[in-house]
């Protein structure tokens, strides 16, 4: 059965960005059994089911690669007559989340595999009034628009009972595209975190802020017990607040750490009363910064006349802090946190760690990754939730251990493989479109997708990318020079990023002009491109030596070129005025993709151990690198590698973090807009489980593995799910040899 045979995708005139549309279409059920609803929406779509809320989330993807949700709704049915309500969004713009597509709705009804409605010529469509279409605050220029919602327009259209009047008509009509089904499972959404009153008091408006957020940002507060001191919403019964004439009012609550959901609050005030809600990882400010460096963490609702709710199911906030402006001098509140949008995902791993605070770091670390995981990997649920290869291969890493899950990551690769850009490099983020890319992140995409292979023994998958993988590989091929380097990539939409860092985060001067630059960082990444390649084409079909012959000569020339004998250490960069810039990721990478040789290895090692070393700091971005290549030595290195790791992210965790820093900085970083939740600093988890465990594959699927546990002051037991359902076991401290465990849901892998 093709399910959306006949279907059409359906919209109105409305152009423009951010647009809000709803509709309506009843049908008529003999008996409600067997019930399934296929939908899909360009942005994003909320549905209901004669009144209930059957679910919400498009899946991001392409305009060529639109993918549907499934549901089992007979519970939401009834025998008779039955209405299905649909509210669409559509962005309608590129952004770091969302690729411009055909704005448009497209749904089927089916039961016993016989289409019973479907989106077409019987569905009514209509403006949404409550929220505001068109321009209004971005959040970021990463995940777009921010929402206002008038709720004295509320007309309780997707209701059971709504009483069909004027204003709905036919929809606008086209042939929907290609649809498949979601990759990944849907998000649960749970019920009401708990909430802690941690301030309140009333405010008086700042005349000069220009819109929501910075309102949010610059506006006078003072303190005041309006309600119980640390009162815990829900409530049933509410808290009553009031200020004097002419006062506004305003609390701040804390979840108690950081979590990721929907906005949800209920509210008791005048018909018309502005409320300003604002979302944040700290109080740094002494508030929920809002406002930073042009991004608007804020939405603004309008109240109708007595007790309300509101839920905003278009777009997850990540925070930790709530704050609402009430603009009045009375009001009852209920509830102000978030409904916690989670991807249902179970840690199949296990690490007991005989250090507690080693535990803890890898324990947190999870966290941190499952916050960053909803329809694809993000970088952090908070500022941007974007897909970036860099940060999405860090993810994967760690996931592989502590979740055994392969989908999740399989569907990331997808997603930045679809964006192969004209040029032969991949879009920054997926499914995105964005002005600028950073051409090395292709080349770990392939490292990745190697990696993938490592862990899940998916051919078919990983066969499938291929051609997308040599496309990128050829890129970089035809820019070798004779002595076998690629030169940075040149003009305004290149971004050649190596790490946030002094002198490589490509923002000087140099680096937007058109010099003959050579950069270590990015041919030692298409060194480790090509030997992916290699064990990619020696795991498909046969040994493909071409890529082996080309890494040697990139190796060859790193060797000769980039190394400053004075100095002994890796040069960064190679240009005009020689070698320059000596920082802990160069000599990192000349290792790892295997261009130093014995006797600069000697050199290099110890320089990296070394803290006071002279070289550029590694931040955690790139703290893999440095780490990996200090562990081509455990023997020597693991305790350095170790103590670091309980330095830095034990330090984050003796400042209170509940999830783990974009950098050691915090909230300050980045112009004051650092993430206190992001997933490429959850890197711990892989070093314990891959080295303290000691178990990594060595052939596809698990089919051969090593087995090196590290002792580096403490040890560690556990197990690592494998392919099929089983696990690798280390229960013993003492390191015995790993054996294969049956896995409760699963038969045991055969290796």
């Amino acid at each position: 059965m093709e399910i959306f045979q006949h279907t059409q995708m359906i919209w109105n005139d409305q152009d423009g960005v951010n647009q809000y549309l709803r509709f309506i279409h009843p049908f008529h059920l003999t008996k409600p059994d067997g019930l399934k609803l296929y939908i899909s929406a360009d942005t994003n779509y909320a549905v209901w089911l004669n009144g209930k809320l059957v679910g919400a989330g498009q899946y991001a993807d392409y305009p060529e690669y639109k993918v549907y949700d499934e549901y089992e709704v007979a519970a939401f049915a009834k025998t008779g007559e039955n209405r299905l309500c649909v509210l669409g969004y559509s962005a309608n713009e590129d952004s770091s989340v969302t690729r411009k597509g055909q704005p448009g709705v497209v749904f089927a009804l089916t039961q016993n595999n016989k289409t019973v409605a479907k989106s077409g010529p019987d569905t009514l469509c209509s403006p949404a009034v409550d929220y505001k279409s068109g321009p209004v605050e971005k959040l970021s220029g990463q995940l777009s628009f921010s929402f206002e919602y008038n709720a004295t327009k509320r007309s309780g259209w997707n209701s059971a009972d709504y009483v069909i009047g004027g204003g709905w008509e036919p929809c606008k009509m086209s042939d929907p595209p290609k649809l498949y089904p979601r990759p990944v499972q849907r998000l649960t959404v749970g019920e009401r975190l708990a909430a802690k009153v941690c301030a309140q008091g009333i405010f008086l408006p700042n005349q000069e802020a220009k819109g929501i957020a910075e309102g949010v940002q610059r506006a006078f507060l003072s303190p005041k017990n309006l309600m119980p001191a640390h009162a815990v919403l829900p409530f049933q019964n509410g808290y009553r607040l009031s200020a004097n004439v002419g006062e506004g009012l305003y609390i701040v609550v804390d979840l108690g750490r950081e979590e990721a959901g929907w906005l949800d609050f209920e509210i008791s005030a005048k018909y018309g009363t502005p409320v300003e809600i604002a979302y944040g990882e700290h109080l740094d400010d002494l508030r929920v910064r809002a406002y930073v460096g042009g991004r608007n963490f804020a939405a603004r609702y309008i109240c109708t006349e007595g007790r309300q709710r509101f839920t905003h199911c278009f777009k997850r906030a990540g925070c930790r802090y709530i704050q609402m402006h009430i603009h009045d001098d009375e009001a009852v509140i209920y509830y102000l946190g978030l409904l916690p949008t989670t991807y249902p995902v179970t840690n199949r791993g296990r690490l007991e760690c005989t250090d507690k605070l080693h535990q803890k770091i890898a324990d947190v670390g999870i966290r941190t990754l499952h916050l960053c995981m909803h329809e694809h990997y993000e970088d952090t649920p908070w500022r941007e939730q974007a897909l970036y290869a860099m940060d999405s291969r860090n993810q994967m890493l760690c996931g592989y251990y502590c979740f055994g899950e392969y989908e999740f990551p399989k569907a990331s690769l997808r997603l930045l493989g679809l964006g192969l850009r004209p040029d032969g490099l991949l879009e920054l983020c997926a499914p995105a479109r964005v002005s600028v890319v950073i051409p090395y992140f292709s080349l770990v995409w392939i490292v990745a997708l190697w990696e993938y292979l490592l862990f899940s023994g998916d051919k078919e998958f990983v066969a499938e990318m291929l051609p997308t993988a040599e496309t990128v590989i050829r890129t970089f091929l035809t820019r070798m020079d004779k002595n076998g380097l690629v030169a940075k990539f040149v003009g305004k939409e290149y971004w050649n990023f190596c790490e946030w860092s002094d002198g490589m985060n490509g923002y000087s001067e140099e680096d937007n002009a058109e010099t003959n630059r050579f950069d270590l960082p990015l041919n030692a990444f298409f060194s480790m491109a090509l030997e992916s390649m290699h064990k990619i084409s020696s795991a498909l079909y046969k040994p493909d030596d071409s890529y082996l012959n080309a890494q040697k000569k990139i190796n060859r020339a790193i060797r000769t070129l980039f190394w400053d004998s004075a100095a002994l250490a890796f040069a960064t960069y190679l240009d005009s005025e020689g070698k320059h810039h000596y920082a802990e990721l160069t000599q990192s990478l000349a290792l790892l993709c295997g261009a130093a040789d014995e006797e600069q290895q000697k050199h290099i090692l110890p320089l990296l151990a070394n803290p006071q070393n002279g070289l550029v700091e590694v931040t955690l971005s790139h703290a893999i690198y440095k780490y990996e290549a200090l562990m081509t030595r455990p023997e020597i290195y693991a305790k350095t590698v170790f103590n670091s790791i309980a330095e830095i992210w034990g330090n984050m965790l003796f400042q209170g973090a509940t999830s783990f820093w974009e950098t050691g900085r915090a909230g300050w970083d980045f112009d004051n807009a650092g993430s206190l939740c992001h997933a490429w600093s959850a890197i711990p988890v892989y070093f314990y489980y891959a080295y303290i465990l000691g178990l990594k594959p060595q052939l596809p699927g698990f089919e051969s593995y090593t087995f090196a546990p590290q002792s580096p002051g403490f040890t560690a037991s556990g197990r690592v799910p494998c392919p099929g359902g089983g696990f690798l076991i280390n229960r013993s401290i003492k390191f015995d040899t790993p054996y294969i465990e049956k896995d409760p849901i699963g038969p045991p892998v055969k290796i």
